[in-house]
């Protein structure tokens, strides 16, 4: 599988969201639409201290549908 053609800028883990001031983390099921927002504080202490974009692929949805989640920092 190529590369993508955008520049990779490195991670950016969930402490840097603490340390920047952003207070929630909204995650949205693609297809049921269903949100939920999140500290960044309780991320942590469930996944760890990973990249914000892996959140896409470790989170699941409540009613089980099969796929990635959009991830938004606010």
């Amino acid at each position: 599988m190529p590369e993508p053609y955008w520049p990779k800028k490195g991670d950016y883990p969930l402490s840097k969201l603490n340390a920047g001031g952003i207070m929630l983390v909204r995650v949205t099921c693609r297809y049921c639409k269903r949100t939920h927002n999140y500290r960044p504080d309780d991320l942590i202490q469930i996944f760890g201290d990973m990249d914000v974009d892996s959140l896409m692929t470790r989170m699941k949805c409540e009613q089980g549908h099969a796929g990635m989640m959009d991830v938004k920092a606010l």
